[in-house]
């Protein structure tokens, strides 16, 4: 009786969380530092009607398909698409009118790959670079190399917020790869899922193609790029842990290099450092802890991450601690950053708000659900649950105190969303798949409908 009634309260929490959003969205505005603004926006039902379709037809048929994956691949993809036709900024909007835009127009130049790398420091002084400061140099060279893989076209009349034909050629390439790379996400998801042997591996992939972080912040590499990096380097530190000879190098050798040219591209996925351990217990709650072992691990996975940057180095002189330390001081000021008390409270309360704001209420009522029967499930999931829930607590208690950052966090923190569907998905029934994907889905369009990601 009291599993039931807490449910119950519960579920009106979620209403009224609901009735709020729809009723008062605007006051957000007014909240100090909150980065995003109140519009509404028309959009066309019949794009939402087929995107809402597919989902169901994929929730339907995805329990007992034998191909999984490609089902969870379509969805993640074409759902992008799907929900950016139904607004008024075609996806294309995102390569010539927002602010990583910078890196597609500088990409489109004739820049030599080599001379950009080593004289990056010289390049992100120039007054028309807003963002490189703040990134190493990795990013901007993986929009130049998407520059050299776009086919070239021929003459053709291209929008006026594009600088020339260049600009829009690479422009529209990235419209077909980003939303490509940021879909194969769903597959370091499920096959998490199938490590911490969930009943329903495919259920968080769904989940997070669904969420609202995953369908707007189209564009950007911090959807398409991190999420899978730190998923994948997850996924190899999990196999890794699977074994105790030469696969137990490997796999974390791969993990390190994985993760080394992630932080190459930018160092915001740093902290999936933290989650690591969590996730091998997450794995390995039936094991006991084998120091020895797993430092040969730890050991393979550092040897990777210091070759690479050594390489770097020795190659091209690029030290990484030098440009890390100077991004950071780019990005403090550009925030508004001083370092007092009272800018690392407000960052904390907006940061906070905007986050789980951003990810929906379906979070935190399937998280609560999912605590109410837990001393019921077996040891593993209890282990599993609390491990992965305390980790993610004390990573976003990390970035909190060290990010030096004011709001925006929806795209920068959403390399570690993945692990909040995980979450979730350990502990619900059946019933609760139905609440969870609606209210995800319903989420993104509220949002979409009055304050989009631009």
């Amino acid at each position: 009786m009291i599993n039931f009634n807490v449910k119950h309260i519960i579920f009106l929490l979620y209403a009224i969380v609901w009735m709020m959003a729809f009723f008062g969205l605007s006051i957000f505005e007014k909240i100090e530092a909150w980065h995003f603004t109140f519009q509404i926006q028309n959009l066309n039902i019949v794009w939402i009607l087929v995107w809402l379709g597919s989902i169901f037809i994929t929730y339907r048929y995805i329990p007992t398909s034998k191909h999984p994956l490609l089902l969870l691949f379509l969805i993640a993809y074409f759902g992008q698409y799907l929900v950016s036709f139904s607004g008024t900024s075609p996806i294309l909007f995102y390569t010539s009118e927002t602010g990583h835009a910078e890196f597609v127009v500088t990409a489109s130049r004739d820049f030599s790959m080599e001379d950009v790398f080593r004289r990056y420091e010289v390049l992100v002084e120039q007054p028309h670079q807003r963002f490189s400061p703040s990134k190493p140099p990795g990013q901007l060279l993986l929009y130049m190399l998407f520059d050299r893989m776009s086919p070239s076209l021929e003459p053709i009349q291209f929008p006026k917020s594009f600088v020339d034909m260049r600009h829009f050629q690479l422009g529209l390439y990235l419209t077909y790869i980003l939303p490509l790379l940021a879909a194969l996400t769903t597959i370091p998801i499920y096959l998490l899922g199938k490590e911490f042997k969930m009943s329903k591996p495919w259920l968080p992939s769904l989940l997070y193609s669904v969420s609202t972080p995953f369908v707007l912040v189209l564009m950007h590499f911090d959807q398409a790029i991190y999420p899978f990096i730190s998923t994948t380097v997850g996924l190899t530190t999990v196999y890794a842990s699977k074994y105790k000879n030469r696969k137990l190098l490997l796999f974390s050798f791969v993990s390190g290099l994985i993760f080394a040219i992630g932080s190459f591209i930018s160092f915001s996925i740093a902290p999936t450092l933290l989650l690591l351990p969590i996730l091998l217990l997450c794995a390995n709650t039936k094991n006991h802890l084998n120091i020895h072992i797993w430092s040969r691990g730890i050991l393979s996975f550092l040897t990777a991450v210091l070759l690479f940057y050594l390489l770097l180095y020795f190659s091209f002189d690029y030290n990484p601690i030098h440009r890390y330390q100077k991004a950071m001081i780019y990005h403090a000021n550009w925030k508004g950053w001083n370092g007092s008390w009272s800018i690392l409270w407000l960052s904390i309360r907006v940061n906070l708000l905007e986050y789980f704001w951003w990810i929906g209420p379906s979070v935190g009522f399937l998280f609560a659900k999912g605590i109410v029967p837990l001393d019921k499930e077996s040891t593993v999931i209890r282990k599993q649950f609390l491990y992965l829930g305390t980790g993610l607590l004390l990573i976003i208690a990390f970035m909190l105190c060290f990010g030096k950052t004011l709001g925006e966090v929806n795209r920068l923190w959403l390399f570690i969303t993945p692990f909040y569907w995980l979450l979730v998905s350990f502990n619900i029934d059946e019933k609760d798949h139905n609440i969870a994907i609606i209210g995800c889905s319903m989420w993104t369009l509220l949002i979409k409908i009055g304050m989009d990601f631009f």
